[in-house]
């Protein structure tokens, strides 16, 4: 599948996540607090993470009677299908950067994760270019967001732990396949798309 340049948070589990978070505890004794923000160097455990390759568009239908050697797929974005990185927490100072880069080690993955500020979805269409032997047949191609979110919590030093929660998305791309193909190993996306682009009954469609 070619992979090309392409959430909403759960809030309120997010809120009731982060009720318990109390400020950091001075060095120098006594009453006086400080901020998270003058506690750098922390270390991020991360938990409930959840991941999703989300369907954000579909391309119309198409079935050729011959094979061909290219195809250009336009993709539509889906109607709501508009995601932003959100990052929710009720500690000051606690950096969306740092946390989204943990995660992303956390997960392993193989390219950065998209960052605070970062939308996609139904901003514009998108193309797939398909290449090589494309026999007779009916096929379909859309466009996907592999979602990740997760709880956090940060502790460093004395203080006490400041926890949040993260929403973002690492792989976007697009994907054409052909509907008579079982694809053993489709995800969420490219089946959601199958099932709306494909005959009935076809194997693509199929887990």
């Amino acid at each position: 599948m070619k992979r090309t340049l392409a959430a909403n948070a759960a809030i309120a589990a997010a809120a009731t996540l982060l009720a318990g978070l109390t400020a950091c505890t001075s060095d120098e004794g006594g009453d006086k607090r400080a901020t998270p923000r003058t506690c750098k160097g922390g270390t991020y455990t991360w938990s409930d993470v959840r991941q999703k390759s989300t369907l954000t568009g579909l391309a119309k239908p198409v079935a050729f009677k011959r094979k061909v050697s290219s195809y250009s797929a336009e993709i539509d974005p889906l109607k709501g299908a508009r995601r932003s990185v959100s990052f929710t927490t009720l500690s000051e100072g606690i950096d969306a950067k740092t946390a989204i880069a943990s995660l992303g080690r956390h997960l392993r993955s193989e390219e950065p994760l998209a960052p605070l500020g970062e939308e996609t979805g139904d901003k514009g269409s998108v193309i797939e270019d398909a290449t090589g032997d494309i026999g007779p047949g009916a096929y379909f191609a859309w466009s996907y967001a592999d979602v990740v979110e997760a709880n956090f919590t940060y502790r460093c030093g004395d203080a006490e732990p400041a926890r949040g929660h993260v929403a973002t998305w690492g792989s976007v791309g697009t994907g054409f396949l052909p509907c008579a193909q079982r694809n053993e190993d489709a995800d969420a996306a490219a089946l959601a798309a199958a099932r709306e682009r494909c005959p009935e009954g076809s194997l693509a469609a199929e887990k």
